[in-house]
């Protein structure tokens, strides 16, 4: 019997270019990354470096008419790249599937939820309506939709946020899938329900063992749910590490200021501290390191040079420059 790999997903120089108003946008730039199976991968960053284009690529969910990758994508040894529709829909939704931002926007208006649902079996099971029925009742209610057989009858008008983006993780779980990715889905919700839903998908994790690919901005969030985060910025990973030493002992420049940047306790007297200037613009050429204009250690090296990825520990990995530095002493000697 093929032992199985430790990594569920692995990329390798992954480029996305997808076609705009504005012309050819590198939305993805040479990613790297592996993710571990059974386990929950942050990725972080901010809004626009690359993070959803990314983890969509995995499914091939952009409009492939106006996309060109290149690089290698590869789901449990299978290459994702060159796969042909047939394949790729065969592997959609039974073992790859997804959460999105905005429930409302994933769920038809005019179809009851159970019955979206039972759909979404019936699309990857050859069972009847009647046991499709009787699963998707099952699900509504491990995911605390109750009473399950009045919510069946609902249309999703008829329920709050927090419901709905239950429904959403319950028609992504319902067929078993082996890697779940959830694009943002408590970005919509105030803080409680937020909490609940982070605390119902880590509860499936532990129950299913499904790898999770959970995408935020939220750096609170990542502490939260995560085991494993790599960081984003302008379409590349710049550090991945294991959640409790990217927080210990950060390894790059722009991780740095992220966590610099959070509100530390219930201390309101100082300022919160911000990075300056904005990230580069993805319809251009970059050259050298892209953090570097906005990097308070950036030498001219940095500025010519683009940085190639440093291995400082089995699974943490950082592409600066001055990465070593940085992660033994927390601070870069200004002017190397």
């Amino acid at each position: 019997m093929q032992k199985l790999s430790d990594n569920i997903v692995e990329i390798e120089d992954l480029k996305v270019e997808l076609m705009s108003v504005d012309g050819i946008v590198t939305a993805v730039r040479g990613v790297d990354l592996k993710v571990m199976r059974g386990r929950i991968h942050g990725i972080v960053g901010e809004s626009g470096c690359g993070k959803s284009v990314m983890t969509k690529s995995i499914m091939r969910l952009h409009d492939e008419k106006k996309t060109a990758y290149s690089g290698k994508i590869f789901f449990d040894g299978e290459e994702i790249t060159g796969l042909k529709e047939k394949r790729l829909r065969e592997l959609r939704g039974k073992d790859i599937a997804m959460i999105f931002q905005n429930p409302m926007t994933s769920l038809s208006p005019i179809m009851k939820i159970g019955e979206q649902i039972s759909e979404a079996i019936l699309a990857k099971s050859d069972i009847s309506k009647e046991e499709a029925k009787t699963k998707t009742l099952e699900i509504l209610e491990m995911v605390g939709i109750t009473p399950a057989a009045d919510r069946y009858e609902m249309y999703p008008f008829e329920l709050s946020g927090g419901l709905l983006q239950r429904v959403m993780i319950a028609m992504a779980m319902v067929n078993e899938p082996r890697l779940l990715i959830a694009d943002e889905p408590t970005t919509a919700l105030d803080v409680t329900i937020q909490a609940q839903i982070l605390n119902l998908m880590k509860k499936m994790q532990k129950d299913t063992g499904v790898t999770i690919i959970f995408i935020t901005h939220d750096l609170g969030v990542i502490a939260e749910m995560c085991d494993t985060v790599s960081v984003m910025y302008a379409g590349k990973v710049v550090e991945t590490a294991s959640v409790m030493e990217l927080f210990d002992k950060p390894a790059h420049p722009y991780t740095k200021a992220l966590l610099d940047s959070m509100p530390k306790g219930s201390d309101t007297r100082d300022r919160l501290t911000t990075i300056q200037g904005a990230p580069p613009s993805l319809s251009m050429n970059i050259k050298g390191c892209s953090f570097a204009p906005r990097c308070k250690y950036a030498c001219d090296k940095c500025k010519s040079e683009e940085p190639k990825m440093t291995k400082l520990d089995v699974r943490h990995t950082s592409t600066c420059l001055f990465a070593a530095e940085l992660y033994k002493k927390g601070e870069i000697a200004i002017g190397n």
